[in-house]
């Protein structure tokens, strides 16, 4: 999941709290994956998507805590918002640091709600808020999200910028 890859992120920074890292993965838990049950359960086939995701995770994914799933969701929540509306998506693109204005923004949209206020006064045993975590939870969701936010924008602009290419019988010389 993509809080999962977050959770991972963060916690390669935060070697020396163990407290912060419980907060960010409890017990640094790994994801098991579920095969659905409808689905012919011969060896073969079992075989091959537990083969499948051992290649595409190398054993990487962990499960984030509670409180990480549901601000990467607001982060999500967020972004989409910001997208959807022309006059936002223009304004956070030409900030000049449009990861940072939208990490603010997070944090602001986080601390109107009172339930979601909770997760930023969350601190960890030896007093580090949870807060910082989702700065930089946020940091890497919005580079998610922005590079396939920009890849779009590319593939639009390659589109209109179709060459023509001329017919060689049609040239005069």
């Amino acid at each position: 999941s993509l809080s999962g890859y977050a959770a991972k992120n963060i916690i390669k920074n935060v070697k020396n709290c163990t407290s912060c890292i419980d907060l960010l993965s409890p017990g640094k838990a790994s994801l098991t994956p579920v095969f659905d049950t409808d689905e012919e359960n011969d060896e073969n086939k079992i075989e091959a998507k537990e083969g499948f995701l051992r290649l595409i995770t190398r054993g990487g994914l962990i499960k984030p805590s509670d409180a990480l799933f549901v601000a990467c969701c607001h982060s999500w929540s967020l972004y989409q918002s910001i997208v959807n509306n022309d006059n936002s998506k223009n304004l956070l693109l030409a900030s000049h640091n449009s990861r940072a204005t939208f990490i603010e923004v997070l944090i602001q949209k986080l601390d109107q709600n009172e339930s979601s206020r909770k997760l930023l006064e969350i601190k960890c045993q030896k007093t580090h808020y949870f807060k910082d975590h989702i700065k930089k939870a946020g940091q890497t969701m919005f580079n998610l999200f922005a590079k396939n936010l920009i890849n779009d924008r590319n593939s639009a602009i390659h589109q209109t910028r179709k060459r023509i290419i001329k017919d060689p019988k049609s040239s005069t010389n």
